[in-house]
């Protein structure tokens, strides 16, 4: 404005005007998480079933849309509510969350199928062994596993649906001849509900073991004859890979009162090599539909 100006040499170089102006943050993101795909709502959970999962704008709002409706925080990167889906009719119903952008971007959104089902008392696909669990005292723990086994043309190459979870026995060293597996349920009121197991069952190896299903009327501290049971191998290793479908019918084989708990006991064989052994089992399904 004013005095010597020799010295204001004001430079600019490589200007370049392009488009992508006004560009909003990235969008919001969240997940249906919980519970696992393949979930089913069975009698137990319908009048309080719980959906959740992840959510990237903390204090910002999830809203549910589809089959159902409802709205909560997200906090701490996660979100969880409660829904009431008895008043639902049976079959698929759809549940779409709906992530709000703290930035004004664009909003996250993510879309799950759960299956309701009036005869299912409860349904385990083996993502997590949720109603089932190891026991003390036996020689080894059923695990979970996606994907073919350690053993090489042994056991399952995938679970019974496909790109999910199963259980098995993992039979290789240290395990020994003769050895037990013990998977167990909780306690299911047969005195309210005829209940009918649905399960799959995998057995392919050179030197198989067995397979029993037991049950229990006063909390596992005894164990029935078993109600079904399969001996030795079914598909020999390096076999096709086939998963059978077991139902069985426990209320027609008398467990119609009282409380009951069920178990498979996988045992390895007597002799031999044990680690062709991998007994696998997924999908167990608990209905309502026995002595019929």
């Amino acid at each position: 404005g004013s005095g010597d100006v020799w010295n204001s040499d004001i430079a600019i170089d490589e200007l370049l005007i392009d488009s992508g102006g006004c560009v909003s943050s990235p969008p919001a993101v969240v997940d249906i998480t919980v519970p696992a795909i393949g979930t089913e709502i069975s009698i137990l959970n319908q009048s309080a079933f719980t959906v959740g999962g992840s959510c990237s704008d903390n204090g910002q709002n999830v809203s549910l849309s589809g089959d159902v409706s409802g709205t909560v925080v997200c906090s701490g990167g996660n979100w969880s509510i409660i829904l009431d889906l008895s008043s639902h009719p049976d079959g698929t119903i759809t549940v779409v969350a709906d992530h709000s952008d703290s930035a004004g971007g664009a909003n996250g959104s993510s879309t799950r199928d759960f299956i309701k089902d009036a005869n299912t008392l409860q349904f385990d696909n083996m993502e997590t062994l949720a109603n089932w669990s190891n026991v003390s005292g036996d020689d080894g723990d059923w695990t979970l596993l996606a994907g073919e086994t350690p053993s090489d043309g042994v056991g399952p190459d995938d679970d019974q649906s496909g790109n999910q979870k199963y259980v098995y026995t993992e039979a290789s060293n240290p395990i020994s001849a003769s050895d037990v597996f013990i998977l167990e349920s909780n306690d299911l009121a047969a005195g309210t509900y005829n209940i009918k197991l649905d399960f799959y069952w995998n057995k392919r190896g050179d030197n198989m073991g067995d397979i029993y299903l037991e049950a229990s009327t006063d909390g596992g501290n005894s164990w029935d004859t078993a109600i079904w049971s399969h001996i030795g191998q079914d598909i020999p290793r390096f076999g096709t890979d086939v998963w059978n479908n077991q139902v069985i019918d426990a209320c027609l084989a008398g467990y119609n009162s009282g409380n009951v708990r069920f178990r498979f006991r996988a045992v390895m064989p007597s002799s031999g090599s044990v680690w062709h052994s991998d007994i696998a089992l997924d999908s167990i399904k608990l209905t309502v539909d026995g002595c019929q």
